[in-house]
């Protein structure tokens, strides 16, 4: 049978915000006879009940207990005692029963019903608790927190005028407290209650006129009932009678942009410019209107005036820079990131946006060396970590890439990205324990994430662990069955063991048609017709794939193998020398320059 463990007023309001004080069942059992003349038969197994309950022994206990009964029959203590352990046993219907009994027997003692909202709590019957704290709150009127329990079982029984009546018990106990109103409206909104949460807020405004949160929460009120109109006409007034209140501002604003109204947003804004023109606020908020709007001309042109008039501001710089940047106008871009830089270098989102700007540029190495300024004034800033290792990667600098991406799961370990990266990093420096470990430990947060599953396969084929890799790819299909790298890296290694080429050559071609002019797709093509005998047609697209990107050690290599079956044996040294140049201590390719043949 299924056991309850059961925590002495532990009900939550709504699983939120409050709490229901009190005591825990070990700590609520009555451990003491009750004070009138009793049989000493019926104490000395009493307190063997005890006993046992102290070794957590609850069976026993309640045969104890049991026995104590038999000799009185008119304690509540021994039927309280005996019904919680039947509760923890897991006898739950007669456990409630027992403790019914020692209510009736004791109906002045309030622990007892105290004990039974709460495990009618637990048990989520919230009706049949109802009448157990209405005992408590008539045994201790004034006790604040019986009536917030009360209150919170009428609501979650749809009594909602009860619930009413006890909250402004609880407002009027409380001193008629601010905060006490501001815990009724909570428990409202978390009862979706929301004409009474307005009330409620209603009545806190007026107690508090100048607190600006109580416009921001009784505003996202009528949002969140599905009132906008009446949320903005609130919030215009608040704005009217409290200008200061800069909030209440940004959210009305968010409200008109949300509506496609942008002149009013902008007359917003406008306003505070004029009535504050050395605030640098109104008038960033205005370029970036004209372009949420789509008029970038508008906000470059705005965001130049700003540049005149607060010309030390990192702000209009950084923004300046993410606006070209968004147009692909890398020099600006560039240019206006530096001197945000310049200005202020305590701001990391500068760098950070600095860098990806050179990265967008193709400016790999100037990326770099951006990324390794900023650690050295933000060094355990986890996004820089992040893309210094993945630059590092990107300038196949793998050691290197190794100790930023650690700092940076030191404080995110769960970054899969960053797990990723590093597995990439593993995987280029041979470390292949390392790689896989990686791999799995990223696969297990995400065990769908395509790159990662890419490179776990590449792990794989390496050590030349063939069925894991092919499981591994097709996985990667039924992911993403017409992604392009899948097919490529599927096909290619399938080639290089000479295995299901008509199945390999497929897959590439049907990756050619996605990305044509793709260096590695080329390459896969080229090497599926060497295995296949076909020199001449292997020869036209490994040439290719070299006309594209940056030709690799194995692209040389390729061209090497192809010429040499061609024949033309001082081509073939030729590439394989230029292969040896970026693979140094490569043995396969010493021999084949020592023996002359692939």
């Amino acid at each position: 049978m299924k056991k309850y463990v059961f925590i002495f007023l532990s009900l939550l309001i709504l699983g939120g915000c409050a709490h229901f004080p009190g005591k825990s069942l070990e700590r609520s059992k009555i451990q003491k006879p009750p004070q009138k003349a009793y049989n000493p038969f019926a104490l000395s197994s009493f307190i063997d009940g005890v006993f046992a309950d102290l070794n957590r022994d609850y069976q026993r206990a309640a045969l104890d207990y049991n026995e104590a009964l038999t000799w009185d029959s008119t304690s509540a203590t021994i039927y309280a005692a005996l019904g919680q352990d039947y509760l923890k046993i897991g006898r739950v219907r007669i456990g409630l029963k027992l403790l019914k009994k020692a209510v009736r027997l004791e109906p002045d003692n309030p622990e007892y019903p105290s004990i039974l909202v709460a495990v009618y709590g637990q048990l989520r019957d919230f009706n049949s608790a109802i009448p157990y704290q209405e005992a408590l709150v008539k045994l201790k009127p004034n006790d604040v927190s019986g009536h917030y329990h009360l209150a919170t079982l009428y609501l979650l029984t749809k009594q909602d005028q009860k619930a009413a009546e006890e909250f402004n018990k609880v407002y009027e106990l409380s001193g008629k407290s601010p905060d006490a109103l501001g815990k009724i409206s909570e428990f409202y909104l978390q009862a979706r209650k929301y004409d009474q949460a307005i009330q409620t807020y209603q009545k806190l405004i007026q107690l508090q006129p100048d607190k600006e949160e109580n416009y921001i929460n009784l505003g996202e009120m009528y949002q969140m009932k599905g009132d906008t109109a009446t949320a903005v006409t609130f919030l215009e007034s608040a704005l009217k009678d409290h200008p200061a209140f800069s909030k209440v501002r940004n959210f009305l604003s968010d409200i008109y942009m949300n509506q496609n109204q942008w002149k009013k947003a902008l007359t917003l804004w406008q306003a505070l410019k004029e009535e504050k023109p050395n605030d640098i606020q109104p008038y960033l908020q205005i370029a970036e209107l004209h372009l949420a709007e789509g008029d970038t001309a508008k906000s470059i042109e705005m965001y130049g005036k700003i540049r005149q008039l607060f010309k030390d501001n990192w702000h209009v710089y950084y923004n300046l820079g993410r606006v070209y940047l968004e147009r692909k106008n890398f020099t600006d871009a560039i240019a206006n990131l530096k001197m945000a830089i310049q200005k202020d270098t305590s701001v990391p989102q500068s760098w950070l946006l600095l860098g990806l700007a050179y990265l967008q540029n193709g400016k790999n190495q100037e990326a770099e060396k951006n990324f390794a300024d900023a650690l050295k004034v933000f060094p355990g800033e986890p996004r820089l970590n992040f893309y210094y290792g993945a630059v590092l990667n990107q300038n196949k600098k793998y050691k290197q890439a190794v100790l930023p991406l650690q700092k940076l799961l030191q404080t995110s370990p769960n970054y899969v990205d960053g797990l990723r990266e590093l597995a990439y990093s593993y995987l280029n420096l041979k470390q292949y324990d390392n790689a896989e470990k990686t791999c799995l430990r990223a696969l297990k947060i995400n065990p769908n994430n395509l790159s990662v599953v890419l490179i776990l396969a590449s792990v794989y084929d390496d050590q030349k662990k063939y069925d894991a890799v092919d499981s591994l790819y097709q996985k990667a299909l039924s992911l993403d069955p017409e992604n392009a790298v899948v097919l490529n890296n599927f096909s290619y290694s399938l080639a290089t063991r000479g295995k299901d080429i008509s199945k390999a050559l497929e897959m590439v071609q049907k990756a050619l048609t996605k990305e044509p002019k793709n260096g590695a797709f080329l390459d896969t093509m080229g090497w599926i017709y060497y295995k296949m005998g076909r020199y001449k047609q292997a020869l036209k697209f490994v040439k290719a794939s070299t006309e594209t990107r940056e030709p690799s050690a194995e692209v040389f290599e390729h061209l090497g193998d192809i010429y040499h079956k061609l024949g033309n044996v001082k081509k073939a040294r030729l590439y394989w020398k230029k292969a040896l140049g970026k693979d140094k201590t490569n043995r396969r390719l010493l021999q084949k320059l020592r023996g002359g043949r692939s």
